[in-house]
């Protein structure tokens, strides 16, 4: 599982090979099902631009497997631009052939041109939170069965 953001202050996150950045893994633990893990987004320089907390709690059935991300952005030395989160659920979903299949909260704009373009502005210090699921089923599953995860998530 990949997390990343195109844009963050002018260092691409998407695309290393345009900005030389690089995440940096500074802690994991590990307590029952679930994995804490701290990353450093790091652009060219080596300077830190955010600080990424991540708690993913794994768990599941007889017929699926979950993990839920819950991801805390924290601006390091500058302010993050993005598209804010909370004001554009659902997010947009894309797939590319190579095997990228995500979910979007911020780029609403690029997904619809018609789409008010929004900024999200973090000060040093402040912090966006982002949390999702994902779910593999063992075989097909009903829309019935998917509503009823989804709500009790």
């Amino acid at each position: 599982m990949f997390f990343a953001y195109d844009e963050v202050n002018g260092t691409n996150f998407w695309n290393p090979e345009t900005t030389a950045r690089h995440i940096e893994h500074v802690s994991a633990t590990v307590q029952g099902s679930t994995l804490d893990v701290r990353l450093a987004w790091k652009d060219k320089d080596g300077g830190v631009v955010l600080d990424e907390t991540k708690r993913v709690l794994f768990g599941g059935e007889t017929d699926v497997f979950w993990m839920d991300h819950d991801i805390t952005l924290t601006a390091s030395t500058a302010a993050i631009f993005a598209y804010p989160s909370g004001v554009n659920f659902p997010p947009y979903w894309h797939a590319r052939d190579y095997g990228l299949f995500a979910a979007n909260p911020f780029g609403r704009k690029a997904f619809d041109s018609k789409a008010p373009e929004r900024v999200t502005k973090l000060a040093v210090g402040e912090s966006v939170r982002v949390r999702f699921r994902l779910a593999v089923y063992a075989g097909q599953v009903s829309k019935a069965r998917l509503d009823r995860d989804y709500a009790s998530r």
